[in-house]
């Protein structure tokens, strides 16, 4: 299992200076499983790895520490947060809409998260929602709004 609290430390170090960093403690393997069916995913090992150390990674200014920016959204916050980052392009593309699961949000618009296949099984890597190259081209391919950027959390992580 990965160090995740170096690795999200780490990140937060080399991304934000001026926030605090916010962890919440650990989800319990039956409230991983509860969100993994109410949004009808298997959520990959490293994914429940993460969540069982931190449920929910964010950042809050100094100033306003009751203000969090979740970064990686807790589990509760999942089926809402994946409701509306599929909004944005489930009307052109319904069935891919149905099969993107994010859980990292930029605080912009776009997110990241998981994609399933036509089979519900998830494929490899996150993928980056985008929504200013959606908005660009609504018709365009979802691989074009929907990048493959990172190969894991970990990898993200550390960058």
């Amino acid at each position: 299992m990965p160090n995740w609290k170096k690795l999200v430390e780490s990140h937060h170090e080399t991304s934000s200076e001026d926030y605090q960093l916010v962890t919440r403690q650990g989800a319990t393997a039956a409230d991983i499983e509860t969100t993994a069916r109410k949004l009808g995913i298997d959520f990959p090992r490293e994914f429940r790895s993460l969540y069982s150390v931190f449920n929910g990674v964010g950042l809050c200014s100094p100033d306003r520490p009751e203000e969090i920016e979740w970064t990686f959204q807790p589990l509760e916050n999942l089926p809402g947060f994946a409701e509306v980052a599929r909004a944005w392009f489930a009307k052109t593309h319904p069935e891919v809409a149905k099969r993107f699961f994010p859980f990292i949000d930029w605080g912009d618009g776009d997110s990241m998260g998981y994609l399933t296949n036509n089979k519900g099984k998830v494929m490899k890597g996150i993928r980056w929602f985008q929504h200013e190259s959606y908005e660009w081209d609504e018709d365009q391919d979802p691989d074009e709004f929907l990048e493959l950027t990172n190969h894991s959390i970990q990898s993200y992580l550390r960058k």
